[in-house]
């Protein structure tokens, strides 16, 4: 392999878009820029445009259109759906479940609920990244509204059992409601989001090749929330604003090739992570002191975090960034904040392990050259970084 090459392991922040739906952002910026509300011809072309991709989605999903409301990402979608189901359903109690590894777009406005009188459960989770069904149902109270909970860990992989979750809070005498965090689970693995029993769910286009700046909220059609943003009253007055007919299009598109190429692509990063712990393993043997927090049964196999003793994670990654490599230390989302991850320190990991700790995240692009390179990076920085570190 080529050094020139850039090898790009930070799909969990972000991916490549498509080339087809970069084409059908651009083909509609150009040609199909009308308001979609507007009431002329040219407005109603573009409306008719953007229903011929998105009713694809409502169909691969086995949702009503009604049940999807279009957001600027995941983050917006999470805040939507913390926020007004505590203002909706407050007079029914104040108590919120969640988990200890929540990404920050829920576990930040959930911290604000508590400020304001939310009484907060934040279950822990075992070395796996799974919590206790157990203590699950002894944290359900009478004034118990929703559940927050991540459905794939956006740092370690770990998949929550959401079927089994849900199946918990739905037999509880109030039916509690069930909000789950998909970004790292959408169409990387399958699920049924009406088997699951899912009633509200979070989305982020340029997690699975689509464009930035667009997602979804999932919101079943039994579930009753105000809006968050007000205006014109676009999409049935849930969120005003002038429809993103580019990215709502392209967005679709994305969701289309990822249904088609999912159970490829989950194979193919499958035997990708398969081979990279294979090698870990025998780099461990060598060099010692190399450790895999995500290799637990059912993880998923984009994700891989590993820890390298005695040299913290941005010496490492700047080092790899050098041969070209790109990983991230931790989750990007927070890559700036000094504070230790949440989800490492609640798996168990030592403070002088979580400051050494990069996260890999594959997507269909990357193949077993990109990590063969990986592995001959690493046996060559590991005994440099080390041996400067102890000097």
């Amino acid at each position: 392999m080529s050094d020139n090459k850039q090898i790009y392991f930070d799909n969990a922040a972000t991916t490549k878009i498509y080339d087809e739906a970069l084409e059908v952002m651009n083909d509609i910026e150009e040609n199909f820029y009308a308001n979609p509300s507007s009431m002329h011809r040219f407005g109603f072309l573009c409306e008719q445009k953007m229903k011929q991709y998105t009713d694809e989605v409502y169909k691969i999903l086995n949702v009503e259109e009604n049940e999807i409301i279009w957001t600027s990402g995941a983050t917006e979608s999470n805040n939507m759906a913390i926020f007004q189901l505590a203002k909706k359903y407050n007079k029914k109690g104040k108590h919120i479940i969640t988990t200890t590894i929540e990404h920050p777009s829920v576990s930040k406005p959930i911290d604000e609920l508590e400020k304001i009188g939310y009484r907060i459960t934040r279950l822990a989770v075992n070395k796996n990244g799974l919590i206790d069904i157990n203590e699950l149902i002894d944290s359900i109270g009478d004034d118990t509204i929703f559940a927050s909970i991540i459905y794939v860990n956006n740092e370690i992989g770990s998949i929550q059992d959401i079927e089994k979750i849900s199946k918990i809070l739905k037999n509880h005498v109030k039916n509690i409601i069930l909000h789950i965090d998909a970004t790292q689970a959408f169409m990387k693995i399958p699920f049924n989001i009406k088997q699951l029993g899912i009633d509200l769910m979070s989305t982020s286009a340029h997690k699975i090749h689509g464009p930035k700046g667009i997602g979804f909220l999932y919101i079943d059609k039994n579930i009753k929330i105000e809006p968050m943003i007000y205006g014109g009253g676009q999409q049935k007055n849930m969120r005003s604003g002038t429809i993103n007919t580019p990215r709502i299009c392209s967005f679709s598109k994305s969701i289309q090739i990822s249904n088609e190429k999912l159970e490829l692509n989950y194979k193919n990063v499958y035997n990708l992570r398969e081979h990279l712990i294979k090698q870990i393993n025998l780099l461990n043997e060598q060099l010692g002191d190399i450790f895999i927090n995500s290799y637990i049964e059912n993880a998923s196999p984009y994700i891989v975090s590993l820890s390298i003793k005695e040299i913290r994670a941005e010496v490492l990654l700047h080092s790899l960034e050098d041969k070209n490599i790109l990983v991230s230390s931790g989750s990007a989302c927070s890559s700036s904040n000094k504070n230790l991850s949440n989800t490492l320190s609640s798996i168990g990991l030592k403070n002088d392990l979580i400051e050494s700790t990069i996260r890999l995240s594959f997507s269909g692009y990357n193949n077993i050259e990109e990590v063969d390179y990986f592995i001959n990076a690493l046996k060559e920085l590991i005994p440099v970084l080390r041996r400067f570190r102890r000097n």
